[in-house]
């Protein structure tokens, strides 16, 4: 949390299988034991990532929309009052397709960066802008960042000066996947990708940052 009273993690079950968000509360500054947090247990829940505030967290679900037979993943998020996470949301139509949308990243503008299944490739790393209340139609990150092949889970500075984000398969990785970097210009614009080398970078998966 901002203020590092309480942390929210995945534990997910070995080859995929069940995933729920465990949640940690420091209290008279010791860590509690790790339960599963109270709005999960039921679907899939992961990847838990609070907005600037602290106030809302937000993740991604299989749960279904009301109204709605899908049964694919979508970004939902729970707001804290009085102490307690509650009244799980999902995001509105702009951000939540048919198709499989994972791995939230708030900034302090309300935009939302996160990862979206493609029809003509893997997954790309997308943005929906916060305007006036509402998320505006997602758009892909650009070819700084978003490649042929498979971008995702990408962590967005709360000011998006800088993106994290695991690129697949890349030509001089390190290894299966790696994680990159990009910065914002002076104008605005994501510059050219950099691998964050083999310190940090392992010769398996390197993800979730």
């Amino acid at each position: 949390a901002p203020d590092a009273s309480e942390f929210f993690y995945t534990m997910q079950y070995r080859g995929g299988q069940f995933s729920v968000i465990m949640q940690v509360q420091k209290i008279n500054g010791k860590w509690s034991k790790p339960e599963v947090a109270n709005f999960c247990g039921q679907y899939n829940d992961l990847e838990p990532a609070y907005s600037p505030d602290g106030n809302k967290l937000y993740f991604a679900s299989n749960r279904p929309i009301p109204g709605s037979n899908g049964k694919d993943y979508n970004i939902w998020y729970v707001s804290k009052q009085s102490g307690k996470w509650i009244d799980p949301t999902p995001l509105q139509s702009a951000v939540n397709t048919s198709a499989d949308e994972f791995y939230p990243s708030l900034t302090k503008t309300g935009n939302l960066y996160f990862t979206r299944a493609m029809k003509d490739k893997g997954e790309d790393i997308v943005l929906c802008k916060w305007v006036n209340g509402q998320y505006e139609e997602a758009v892909s990150l650009p070819g700084v960042i978003n490649t042929a092949g498979d971008e995702f889970n990408a962590f967005v500075d709360a000011d998006e000066r800088y993106i994290i984000y695991s690129g697949y398969k890349r030509k001089g990785a390190y290894g299966i996947g790696d994680l990159y970097i990009s910065k914002k210009n002076e104008q605005g614009e994501w510059g050219e990708s950099s691998n964050l080398g083999n310190s940090i970078n392992a010769t398996g998966l390197t993800y979730c940052p």
